[in-house]
């Protein structure tokens, strides 16, 4: 017994749901969109009594990106966290030091650079 599966490129207008998304191939990059479509996807093999091999490996695919959404979210948060803090440290010492650059920056002569005097 063979088995037909649908065409990535076209969905029969009668088994297309208007909650699930159609199978035509995009270059959707938000993980949430992406576990969405996975699901449905499922949900569409698993209608199609398609082996149970491949619904179960869909699944999976569709637990993953959701968990990997989760996890993007979450390294996205802690990035602009730390960058706001790099941010703030920055103009922290530039406030501090400010007034020893000016010192340095006036002078004719040169101090040596740290570590001149260890070679």
């Amino acid at each position: 017994m063979s088995v037909t599966t649908p065409s990535l490129n076209t969905r029969p207008a009668e088994t297309a749901s208007p909650d699930v998304p159609s199978l035509t191939p995009h270059t959707d990059t938000n993980p949430a969109h992406r576990t969405q479509r996975s699901e449905g996807l499922a949900v569409d093999i698993a209608n199609a009594e398609l082996d149970r091999k491949f619904v179960e490996m869909t699944n999976q695919v569709s637990v993953a990106l959701g968990g990997a959404a989760v996890e993007v979210r979450r390294l996205h948060e802690t990035a602009q966290e730390v960058s706001g803090l790099a941010h703030d440290t920055r103009r922290t010492h530039a406030r501090l030091y400010e007034g020893l650059d000016t010192v340095r920056s006036n002078r004719r002569e040169k101090t040596p650079k740290p570590g001149f005097f260890n070679t």
